[in-house]
């Protein structure tokens, strides 16, 4: 697990860095596609190269074989730990890791949670509002009211009206949308999710992401 996060956390850092120094060097669409390295790193848990075992790496066996050579204590009188040992084994029977993957799974249900609350209610929202227009465009579009900008959900181009009022930035919204829908980044965005429900804990996990979604734009602008 410990692996994981590390070489996750440098893939970030070195793909953050080869962006920043090659930006405007190479095209936009490449950039955008670099990220799908470590979108691969983040939904797979295990490495390709095997690492060898260390003393390191043992250290929790040779800890637990020791404390088995150990002689065993006698209860004392007023000893009501020793006396119980059903107490005693049920306190000793939660471990640290057992406490962290416990803390990991809620963080990743209330992380899945806040994204299917979030876009189940602007979806709803959407439909509640948007109005069909006609449109030279190969997916369906719609205006809605309460849009910060023009966005695609579900195969759908959702758009603001001023932009239905503008004939040249209409064009080029509609164009723009097309690309996202040409690239499948509504299925790129449905696993960028995924890496944040799974790595809720790590911040150069979100930081990632935003960088990601921000090249995508800039990749359907080009």
């Amino acid at each position: 697990m410990s692996e994981w996060i590390w070489s996750s956390s440098a893939l970030i850092l070195l793909v953050a860095a080869l962006r920043y120094l090659f930006r405007g060097k190479i095209s936009l669409r490449l950039q955008y596609a670099v990220w799908a390295l470590v979108l691969l790193r983040l939904l797979i848990p295990f490495s390709v190269f095997e690492v060898p075992e260390t003393a390191v790496s043992r250290m929790p066996e040779m800890v637990e074989q020791t404390v088995s050579r150990l002689p065993a204590l006698h209860a004392v009188p007023g000893d009501t730990a020793a006396a119980n040992p059903a107490v005693t084994g049920n306190f000793g029977s939660i471990s640290p890791l057992e406490i962290l993957r416990s803390v990991w799974y809620c963080g990743m249900a209330f992380t899945a949670g806040a994204f299917i609350l979030s876009n189940c209610s602007f979806y709803m929202r959407l439909r509640r509002t948007r109005r069909a227009i006609d449109a030279d465009c190969r997916l369906p579009v719609y205006t809605a009211e309460g849009l910060p900008s023009p966005c695609m959900l579900l195969g759908k181009v959702y758009i603001t009206y001023e932009t239905q009022n503008d004939p040249a930035s209409l064009r080029h919204v509609l164009a723009h949308e097309c690309a996202h829908f040409r690239h499948l980044d509504g299925l790129w965005s449905a696993l960028r999710c995924t890496c944040l429900i799974v790595h809720w804990y790590n911040p150069l996990v979100w930081w990632a992401a935003a960088l990601s979604k921000r090249d995508g734009e800039l990749a359907c602008d080009e």
